[in-house]
């Protein structure tokens, strides 16, 4: 009996397996390959694909089959010249047929939009029709996103996802005429907005079940003043990428579907840990060392807060810089684009006075950039990383390198996205120690002119230091006696300030949100710092008191508190660009432009310079050597009546 039974158990465990055996063979790996924008490399990676991923509700994010669709959307990706190869190659592994592709044979211009459509039959006899667009590659496609209009949806934008619905329907007519659809679409940057519209579009016609529609969208910008909260779309979005900035919520702008946050330094106090498990990926990728750069991003973000002030609504956009920015882009040199910029600034009738002035602090700004990252080079501190270029230190976070790799950092939605995207950003000014905390204890001292230091002199502090390597990855800059920290807002910090010399110590703190260009800022804070004492800043961040602070003694006589509830009026880019500019040289745009028209003056004065100095120095030495010609002939004169003097004496 008892024999019988174990029988019985051993075949039944035989047939488990086997089952699950040929569940595991219904998962396929693709051999995903897409063009790098920033170089001409060609990225591969194995992108895993499921049949039965298709069979059950899209109302529910499948990060498997998030995975799978990156791969859709990245292969779809071109080259100048016109390429379907990838996108091709890649349905056909996961085992699609009638594909079809639309445009990829012609040059890309603001009237196309690159797909690949193909279709196969699931198990329950539904068939399913994938639709890759096109997300990079496509040179003047890049005019439509410009063209972003005055009314309640981007026109760009608009005009292709119509393009891309049309065929939708035309290709499902010819192709699955009878019996149930499933859609599954994707795109990255243009394409991912393209394909968010599309699917408002495929939910409005009523045509086919929500359930049976998935959509995964990647770098999404923001699409129409009317965003509804379908449950099927989903778009994923880097906090500091700066396309899905555009066009700004400010506007009115938002996106179809739910909206998931990869992580950012500057909002994650568990960004450490994020990024090691990112890194792994991104070296296998790329072969490449993962990086991520908070100075560029709050420029960027900068920068397009002064855009915001200066087009405050997309009607300003639409009359005023939109017709400039299409004349700009068949020449998009720097020198072409600040042409045009000071042109619009110039034209009474374009701007008015407060949209000029908030130009001319852009351009001021710009300039202190420059001059910063110029600076930088030469004394080796600059922020920019050394090992690639311009554009990727700019649109890094846009790269689809840094997508892929956080997607398959993580195999659960719950360890990869985060809703945290709040942080301040704390400037402090004034000769004084600086000593910050969280509720786990101490974390790093800062020194004016010499940065961060891990120990303190300051015992006490110590017993509560908290190991480097479970610290969260704070971001610290020093410029002489001034500090800045961007700290996440998902936890509360506390500083203490120990003078090093009596005097005041200002401090402000400037709250950012990844979901909105507009910041605000509470009150300038200014202590008269007396020698001995030590002034505490705190971030509340919550009502329940830290746990470790039992001891008052432990920050000295006077404290004062970083309220963030009571917001400053006037708040400004160009303010907070003067207020960090106080204790840092910089040059406006106005003094660069001087230098730069003096430098071709300078170079021909050098040249003239140089040149009388070289015709002098030639006729010095004609005039030197003439003298030695002459010297020699009178030398040999000499030397000749001497000798015949000589002669006649001896006859």
């Amino acid at each position: 009996m008892k024999k019988a039974f174990a029988a019985l158990m051993l075949l039944t465990a035989l047939l488990l397996a086997s089952s699950l055996a040929l569940a595991q063979a219904d998962v396929l790996e693709l051999d995903g390959a897409y063009y790098t924008p920033a170089s001409t490399e060609v990225r591969h990676w194995s992108f895993a694909y499921c049949d039965d991923w298709f069979l059950q509700p899209s109302t529910s994010y499948d990060h498997r089959l998030a995975c799978a669709s990156i791969g859709l959307a990245v292969s779809s990706f071109r080259r100048d010249d016109p390429e379907d190869g990838h996108i091709r190659s890649f349905l056909e592994q996961a085992g699609f047929g009638d594909l079809v592709a639309t445009d990829y044979d012609k040059t890309p211009s603001s009237e196309t939009v690159a797909t690949m459509m193909g279709c196969k039959r699931l198990s329950d006899g539904s068939t399913l029709v994938a639709v890759a667009i096109c997300g990079a590659g496509y040179r003047d496609e890049w005019m439509s996103n410009l063209t972003i209009g005055g009314g309640d949806v981007h026109e760009g934008f608009d005009a292709a996802s119509r393009k891309v619905y049309d065929r939708l329907l035309q290709y499902v007519a010819d192709y699955a005429p009878t019996g149930e659809v499933r859609i599954w679409m994707a795109g990255f940057s243009r394409a991912a907005a393209v394909s968010n519209l599309t699917a408002g579009r495929i939910m409005e016609s009523g045509q086919f079940r929500q359930e049976n529609v998935f959509v995964y969208s990647f770098a999404t910008p923001r699409t129409t003043k009317n965003p509804k909260p379908y449950e099927n779309v989903f778009c994923i979005v880097g906090k500091f990428d700066p396309v899905p900035w555009m066009p700004f919520s400010e506007w009115g702008y938002g996106r179809n579907g739910v909206e998931l946050y990869t992580p950012a330094q500057e909002t994650d106090s568990d960004y450490r840990a994020r990024k090691e498990a990112v890194s792994e990926v991104y070296h296998e990728l790329t072969g490449l060392t993962f990086w991520n750069n908070t100075d560029i991003n709050h420029q960027l973000h900068m920068i397009t807060a002064y855009l915001l002030s200066i087009l405050p609504t997309s009607v300003d956009y639409a009359e005023k810089m939109q017709p400039v920015m299409l004349r700009v882009w068949p020449d998009k040199s720097i020198g072409n684009i600040s042409k045009a910029m000071v042109e619009m600034m110039s034209d009474n009738g374009l701007l008015d006075e407060l949209s000029r002035g908030n130009m001319q602090n852009l351009l001021d700004y710009l300039s202190n950039v420059a001059y910063s990252q110029a600076v930088g080079y030469v004394t080796g501190r600059t922020s920019f990383n050394k090992s690639t270029g311009m554009a990727e230190n700019l649109m890094h976070e846009h790269s689809p390198d840094v997508y892929v790799a956080w997607m398959f950092s993580q195999d659960e939605p719950q360890a990869l996205f985060t809703d945290k995207t709040g942080y301040v950003r704390l400037v402090l000014m004034g000769n004084a120690r600086i000593s910050l905390f969280t509720n786990d204890g101490f974390l790093f001292e800062i020194r004016p002119g010499k940065g961060v230091r891990m120990g303190s002199d300051n015992e006490e502090y110590m017993e509560y230091l908290v190991p480097e390597e479970q610290q969260p990855l704070i971001s610290v800059e020093t410029h002489g006696f001034q500090t800045v920290l961007t700290l996440p807002k998902d936890q509360t910090f506390i500083l203490t300030i120990d003078p090093i010399r009596a005097g005041y110590f200002t401090y402000y703190g400037t709250l950012y949100g990844t979901a909105a260009t507009q910041a605000a800022m509470p009150k300038l804070h200014s202590i008269d710092m007396e020698l001995g004492k030590s002034y505490c800043v705190m971030s509340v961040e919550s009502s329940e008191k830290l746990e470790w602070l039992d001891n008052a003694s432990l920050w000295g006589e006077s404290s004062d508190e970083f309220d963030i509830g009571e917001a400053m009026p006037g708040y400004s880019p160009a303010l907070l660009m003067m207020l960090e500019s106080i204790n840092v040289f910089h040059l406006t745009w106005k003094q660069m432009a001087a230098v730069a028209a003096a430098v071709p003056c300078v170079l021909i004065v050098a040249i003239i310079g140089t040149t009388v100095a070289v015709r002098r120095r030639r006729k010095r030495r004609k005039n030197a050597g003439q003298n030695r010609h002459d010297g020699r002939r009178r030398g040999g004169a000499k030397q000749a009546r001497d000798d015949a003097a000589s002669d006649g004496k001896k006859g």
